[in-house]
């Protein structure tokens, strides 16, 4: 065999390596994306392993014990919603009607998300109210 096919085969099998560790690592980090209506319509728990849950912060559902401290709130999407129950301190932006992403596993049997993450997403204070109007 002559250098240049040598050096082709080691590149393909450098290649090839560094391909499948890559795609190993995504498939072992990758997250799920479920709406809260899907969620709540399962009729067996999702599979092992976390996911990630976008939606609203449902009116009046909010419970914070400090002391834990434990948030147990309902997250829908206008149609549906589920129980959510966070282990650690409530966001400063957290409250009624605000749009959050938890990710945490489902439990089927008491139909509870139990997040390991909780991110309030807060709205820009740049957003304008009309698109198009002038600002005077």
């Amino acid at each position: 065999m002559n250098t240049t096919v040598k050096i082709i085969l080691v590149s393909l099998v450098v290649m090839g390596s560094v391909a499948y560790l890559i795609l190993s690592g995504v498939k072992q980090t990758g997250m799920q994306y479920m709406t809260v209506t899907e969620l709540a319509q399962m009729e067996k728990a999702p599979k092992a392993g976390g996911f990630r849950l976008d939606g609203i912060v449902a009116a009046g559902s909010v419970q914070y014990d400090q002391k834990t401290p434990r948030l147990r709130f309902r997250m829908t999407d206008g149609k549906e919603a589920v129980n959510i129950v966070y282990e650690g301190l409530m966001p400063d932006a957290f409250a009624d009607g605000r749009d959050v992403v938890v990710e945490g596993t489902f439990q089927h049997a008491d139909r509870t998300l139990h997040a390991t993450k909780l991110v309030t997403k807060c709205p820009s204070k740049y957003e304008s109210d009309a698109l198009g109007e002038a600002k005077s």
